[in-house]
């Protein structure tokens, strides 16, 4: 009897498991959609930041282009910003997303034992790589907002 007492014990751990495994993926998933979404926004953020300095500099960008201005002469400082506004935004979630993970190593690591998982829940720091993806792509939105809203704003002189 003790047998199929423990048998059965192993077949309700496994299912466990298995619904944990479920959950961490619908988790992922999850993620991936919230990010979507933080992506989408940073090109509407820059998108708007830009378009507003347009609307607010229109007189100078105006007079710049009768005395012969070049459109890339025109455009660069745009452009510029919205590369180091996403920059900044990027170094500043980088800097949060470090906090919250060294404030959740300590409980996850606690969960992992408490689970007899034997460390295999482990947060880690970002590394290198992941930094500079992340700049690159916030680099990547930051170009793609301001070119848009630069665009957009001026059509009617390019």
């Amino acid at each position: 009897e003790k047998i199929s007492q423990i048998i059965e014990l192993v077949q309700s751990d496994g299912q466990w498991q298995q619904q944990l495994e479920q959950i961490l993926k619908v988790g992922k998933i999850l993620l991936s959609v919230l990010s979507s979404f933080f992506a989408i926004g940073l090109v509407a953020i820059i998108f708007n930041a830009i378009r507003s300095q347009v609307i607010a500099n229109f007189d100078e960008i105006e007079i710049s282009l009768f005395i012969g201005s070049t459109k890339d002469y025109v455009c660069r400082p745009f452009y510029y910003f919205g590369i180091l506004s996403s920059v900044f935004g990027a170094i500043l979630g980088i800097i949060f997303l470090q906090i919250a993970i060294s404030f959740l190593q300590q409980p996850i690591q606690q969960l992992s034992e408490m689970l007899n998982f034997g460390g295999a829940f482990e947060l880690s720091t970002l590394s290198n790589q992941i930094i500079l993806v992340m700049l690159g792509l916030a680099i990547f939105l930051g170009s793609i907002g301001a070119f848009l809203s630069v665009n957009l704003s001026l059509r009617k002189y390019f």
